[in-house]
C-alpha cells in the first residue's frame, strides 16, 4: 500500500512538472493553452482577445505570401479581379491550381460565392479567409449531399406546400428550375447576399 501511494505521488509530481513545463513553454512562445471544453468561436478567432491582433497579422502575412507567389508565377496581375485572385489563392493552397489560367465552369461556383461575400466583408484579407472557410465547410458538410438535394427539395415541398409541388410538376416547371446551380453555389448570385450571410451563421462561420 505504501509503495502504491509513493508511486502515485511520484506520478503526480511528474504530471505537475510536465504541466508547468508546458505552461512555461507556452508563455515563452507567447501562445495560450486552451482546454478542450473551451469553445474556440467556431475556429474564427481564438477565445483570448489579446491574441486577435497576432492572428490577424498571421492571416495578412499568409494572404501576402500566397498572392505574391501567384504574382511571381504570372498567374495573376494588377488588373486581376479580386474574386479571381481569391479563387487562385484557394486553388494554390489546396494544391488544385491548374496549369492554364483559363476559368473552368466549376470555377464559376467559387466566383459567385466570392462576389456575394464581397458585398458582406470589406477587408480583402478577411473576405478571402471567410470565403475559404465557407467553401471548405460547405464541401465538408454538404459536398456528398448535393446530388441528392433535388429529391430532398421535392420531399420538402410535398411536406410544406403540396399544391405548389403539384403545380410545378404538371406545368413542367419543376425540372426547369436551376436548383442544381443553386445548390452548387449555395444560392450565391441567386438570392440576396443576406441569405448567404445567414447560411454562414448556420454553418458555424459567424
Amino acid at each position: 500500500m505504501k509503495k502504491q501511494n509513493k508511486l502515485r505521488q511520484t506520478q503526480s509530481r511528474r504530471t505537475d512538472a510536465s504541466r508547468n513545463l508546458l505552461q512555461s513553454y507556452s508563455a515563452v512562445k507567447r501562445f495560450r493553452l486552451v482546454k478542450p471544453s473551451v469553445p474556440s468561436s467556431a475556429g474564427i478567432l481564438p477565445p483570448h482577445s489579446d491574441s486577435h491582433a497576432l492572428v490577424s497579422r498571421y492571416r495578412l502575412e499568409q494572404f501576402e505570401d500566397v498572392s505574391g507567389a501567384l504574382t511571381a508565377m504570372r498567374f495573376i496581375h494588377a488588373s486581376t479581379p479580386a474574386t479571381e485572385l481569391y479563387l487562385r489563392m484557394y486553388q494554390l493552397e489546396s494544391r488544385q491550381l491548374p496549369r492554364r489560367s483559363e476559368l473552368r465552369p466549376p470555377d464559376e461556383n467559387f466566383l459567385a460565392i466570392g462576389r456575394a461575400m464581397e458585398e458582406i466583408v470589406d477587408d480583402p484579407v478577411d473576405c478571402y479567409w471567410l470565403i475559404r472557410c465557407f467553401v471548405n465547410q460547405f464541401k465538408l458538410k454538404f459536398g456528398d449531399s448535393i446530388p441528392h438535394l433535388p429529391k430532398s427539395l421535392e420531399h420538402f415541398l410535398s411536406q410544406e406546400d403540396a399544391a405548389l409541388l403539384a403545380h410545378l410538376k404538371t406545368s413542367g416547371a419543376l425540372h426547369s428550375l436551376p436548383y442544381c446551380l443553386w445548390f452548387r453555389r449555395c444560392f450565391a448570385g441567386c438570392l440576396p447576399e443576406s441569405s448567404l450571410q445567414r447560411s454562414g451563421h448556420n454553418d458555424g462561420l459567424g
